[in-house]
């Protein structure tokens, strides 16, 4: 799995989604990544794999807006040649000190 270097965004969910594509679905993985970028979502890791004898599968990570992890399956659910979403939430991510005392305003 390639891991993305970066500090939690303060607020936001991890997510832990696999994504399976439709046969000959050689547009689903750009669609899938464009559609997470344009919702504020973070890849912190993912990792795709792909034959001849069955679809292709996409396992991700992400950081996702506290107010929109929920709707993350169904978005992708919603694309062309996704086949199947599965998400497992994690615990929303800790806010940093600063966020939480107002320092820095």
């Amino acid at each position: 799995m390639i891991r993305a270097p970066s500090e939690p965004n303060a607020g936001a969910t991890e997510l832990t989604l696999t994504v399976e594509f439709a046969d000959d679905a050689d547009d689903a993985l750009l669609r899938v990544l464009s559609t997470l970028h344009r919702r504020r979502c973070r890849v912190t890791a993912a990792e795709f794999a792909a034959d001849r004898q069955a679809p292709g599968r996409l396992a991700l990570q992400i950081q996702a807006p506290a107010a929109h992890a929920g709707r993350v399956a169904h978005w992708l659910n919603s694309l062309v040649d996704v086949r199947h979403v599965r998400t497992t939430a994690t615990a929303p991510l800790p806010r940093s000190e600063a966020a939480e005392t107002g320092a820095g305003r």
